[in-house]
């Protein structure tokens, strides 16, 4: 697959810049996100060699072990740099310009969707795992608890991101903020809510087994790699370890993997469930699990009258 040897050339650039300046994980100041920075980013390398075939790990392990990592990465941001960053106040999520500074808030707020895919991988797995002969009622109450995390999403802050573009002329980086929010509807209503409805209506192996296919494999190394690299890249930039134009460019080349990955995932989404679950996010903001529930209910009628 192209997607993983271009993903694996990234990380080769992005190695390139570290071996030149290797004590940027040993510094004492924020030393335990350091520490978590430079072990996440080794496992993200061990993923992408598994998607070569070079590397074997179980998936269940691998996966699991890469969620608590970015859980433990995000918690030490916010921990580490809570003094120096408390009066950061940004009109708009993002971290592409380069006099940006993260603030707290967003690093708080890449807590709450670490853990929501800790959650999401953990249900993919059960799911890839139950028989046939299993009672319905456990999947749809996995569903349930997969879906439960968004209950507590108003106790994170919510950072803007269509504020970066909104009512502004036009610019690259600006396009740039456009299509990751793209992304963003595109990761929420298809690939979260809209994958795991499908895993509970289907009885097709490309769905219900979709956490052990390559494909799936390269699109959540790809999704969790670009959770994190947008901010270590600026971080780069404004040590003046990397060029602005090689941080863009980096991070051009991972939008472009990771929708390519995804895009053939996307296909075997239920795709009422998608739309329905995009429709509700404007028509009843803020209330996915009943949007959840709704977009089941509906899919089921929809597979009903086709019977």
């Amino acid at each position: 697959m192209w997607e993983s040897t271009t993903l694996a050339l990234y990380f080769v650039i992005l190695g390139l810049v570290i071996l030149r300046h290797p004590n940027m994980f040993s510094h004492r100041y924020g030393r335990q996100h350091r520490i978590a920075g430079g072990i996440h980013l080794v496992w993200l390398v061990v993923g992408v060699g598994g998607t070569l075939g070079v590397i074997h790990v179980s998936p269940f392990l691998f996966d699991v072990c890469l969620s608590i990592s970015g859980i433990f990465l995000t918690l030490t941001a916010a921990n580490d740099f809570a003094v120096a960053h408390a009066k950061v106040r940004n009109p708009a999520s993002g971290a592409l310009e380069q006099d940006k500074t993260v603030s707290v808030s967003e690093m708080q707020e890449h807590v709450f969707y670490q853990g929501l895919n800790l959650i999401q991988i953990l249900y993919l797995h059960w799911s890839a795992k139950r028989e046939g002969s299993r009672a319905a009622y456990k999947s749809y109450c996995a569903l349930f608890l997969v879906s439960s995390p968004w209950l507590f999403r108003k106790h994170f802050p919510v950072n803007s991101f269509s504020r970066n573009y909104a009512n502004k002329t036009p610019t690259p980086t600006g396009i740039m903020y456009r299509l990751k929010k793209y992304q963003y509807l595109l990761y929420k209503h298809v690939l979260l809510h809209g994958l795991n409805i499908s895993v509970v209506l289907s009885t097709n192996p490309s769905i219900t087994q979709v956490v052990a296919d390559p494909r799936f494999r390269l699109y959540w190394i790809g999704l969790n790699t670009a959770y994190v690299m947008e901010f270590f890249l600026q971080t780069l930039v404004k040590r003046k370890y990397m060029a602005q134009s090689t941080m863009l460019g980096l991070n051009q080349l991972l939008m472009v993997v990771s929708t390519a990955a995804a895009l053939d995932i996307v296909l075997r989404v239920n795709m009422i469930a998608a739309i329905t679950s995009l429709a509700l996010n404007f028509i009843n903001r803020g209330h996915d699990v009943i949007n959840v529930g709704i977009t089941t209910m509906l899919c089921m009628l929809a597979a009903a009258a086709e019977t």
